[in-house]
């Protein structure tokens, strides 16, 4: 059966749990329920339960996602979790007097999907995160000994510096931190990088 909007957890106390969208009516009785004398309170309940903006979402390796619920104000203070640490981590937003602001920033470290999971009130709420695959901006390349091209990585907000170039052979082909490439000797070798967590390659050809 579908759970009601709300449900009385305490009649005593007067203590309710949302569950739903939507309003419902609740009534308070001062006196015995039935008997002569006995006021009757209703009053309507309008419920609008956390969520997020979206059920998915996109970034880039090297990013950071700041996302925020519907339906959460800051004190509740959601507490943030993805089930893989490895594609994106969570952790909440803080102004800058080091209050929460009930927002989340995700940051996309490699290529893969993530749930992203909002606890608030003992409630779970989720939406997925999927981070995009970097890419080369070349994956074949001829150069003359002696002489250099330049190679990127893009679909990517990692700077230069956290970029790891390598080269499969330095005797036929180099590469710096820059991506720059330089043909040493006649041959053919492979420059890749495997960062945001997926190898790209470039064959390079040295003449």
């Amino acid at each position: 059966s579908k759970p009601a909007v709300v449900e009385v957890i305490d009649a005593k106390t007067g203590t309710i749990r949302a569950h739903k969208n939507g309003s419902a009516s609740i009534s308070a009785y001062f006196g015995e329920k039935g008997k002569a004398g006995t006021l009757k309170v209703t009053a309507t309940v309008n419920v609008k339960v956390p969520a997020f903006q979206k059920n998915e979402y996109k970034m880039q390796t090297g990013a950071d996602l700041v996302l925020s619920m519907k339906n959460v104000v800051k004190t509740q203070n959601p507490a943030w979790v993805t089930d893989n640490g490895s594609v994106a981590t969570a952790a909440p937003q803080f102004d800058k007097n080091g209050n929460p602001t009930g927002k989340v920033v995700v940051k996309g470290l490699n290529y893969g999907d993530t749930i992203l999971t909002a606890t608030i009130d003992g409630q779970n709420y989720r939406c997925v995160i999927h981070v995009a695959a970097p890419r080369i901006s070349k994956t074949s390349l001829t150069v003359k000994k002696g002489k250099t091209a330049t190679l990127s990585l893009q679909n990517t907000k990692y700077k230069k510096s956290q970029i790891n170039w390598k080269s499969s052979n330095e005797s036929i082909v180099t590469v710096d931190a820059n991506g720059k490439v330089k043909g040493i000797s006649a041959g053919e070798a492979v420059i890749y990088t495997t960062t945001g967590g997926i190898r790209n390659e470039c064959v390079v050809t040295v003449k």
